[in-house]
């Protein structure tokens, strides 16, 4: 495991230039002129933490008024020791249907305890409609836009996952907005089983749905929020995967199957989701067979 950071912008020659002279590699390219909107010179660094000049550029940035995103690069040892993993799908997929005004929730999701507000309490209880997919060919693994926790995968790694007996999935196929008919070659991996209450909130950052909250978020102004819904009290945490370590009890996972869901809801302004986590079995197929389109983040125990 390594914490890194990564420096990135547009239109600053200055930082440019001193990153240069500390001989640190910087990524650049140039956008032209659009219309009346000037050309854009963009850049990227990326440093290690345990990097000798890593205090210096930090200080830099700091005195530049420049944003640092940080996170961590765990090395495949690191995931296969772990007994549980996060998992999420870098393989996308198109929107779900219908898009507009997010109308594929109710037509996906049992909307009966869900908070417009902060996005908890939806409940997936029917297949995600999408457009009309091709057969994948470079991921084995997907998300569909929005619903970046929701996992799918081809028919070839669900035979694979049932030939080597991954336990507690249900495996559904989408189907198609409009007609209704299954997309034969894609399949979700919904855990059959939630797990119970086990976050350690070390470090995780948490949002209460109330006002004047951790975020202070508010929904925008527009017709589909013509209504203010109240708010409804419950907490949710953002993302954990590249930046934050994500610590649970031992004792959630006790007899847990392979593939069970979160019972906290993760994400951030009006979304939030239940997390997929998977066992070490499961990421030892994925890694072994070489299948594509997962990011994997350990779990620690306290």
């Amino acid at each position: 495991m390594r914490i890194r950071h990564y420096i990135h912008g547009k239109n600053n020659p200055q930082l440019v230039l001193a990153l240069k002279k500390l001989k640190l590699t910087v990524k650049e390219k140039t956008i032209g002129s659009v219309g009346k909107n000037p050309p854009s010179h963009y850049f990227n660094c990326l440093i290690d933490d345990d990097h000798s000049l890593w205090p210096e550029v930090r200080q830099l940035c700091e005195e530049l008024a420049i944003r640092i995103e940080t996170g961590i690069e765990y090395s495949r040892q690191d995931i296969l020791a772990a007994d549980w993993c996060l998992v999420n799908a870098i393989g996308s997929l198109d929107y779900p249907q219908p898009e507009k005004n997010f109308g594929y929730r109710s037509l996906t999701f049992d909307l009966t305890s869900y908070c417009p507000r902060c996005g908890i309490g939806r409940i997936q209880d029917r297949p995600y409609r999408l457009k009309p997919q091709k057969q994948p060919k470079r991921y084995h693994f997907f998300s569909p836009g929005w619903d970046h926790q929701s996992l799918f995968c081809t028919t070839e790694v669900q035979s694979l996952l049932q030939e080597n007996r991954v336990s507690g999935t249900k495996f559904i196929h989408p189907v198609q907005n409009g007609n209704g008919s299954e997309i034969p070659f894609l399949v979700q991996i919904f855990p059959a089983r939630e797990l119970p209450s086990g976050i350690i909130p070390l470090g995780q950052f948490a949002v209460d749905c109330e006002p004047n909250n951790q975020e202070r978020w508010e929904p925008p102004a527009s017709a589909f929020w013509n209504q203010r819904p109240p708010y409804c009290g419950r907490t949710k945490y953002h993302v954990p995967y590249r930046t934050r370590l994500v610590h649970y009890k031992k004792e959630t996972f006790a007899n847990a199957e392979d593939v069970v869901l979160s019972h906290e809801w993760f994400g951030s302004g009006g979304h939030a989701m239940q997390q997929v986590i998977v066992s070490r079995k499961f990421v030892s197929i994925a890694l072994d067979k070489g299948l594509k389109g997962l990011e994997f983040s350990p779990v620690f125990y306290m």
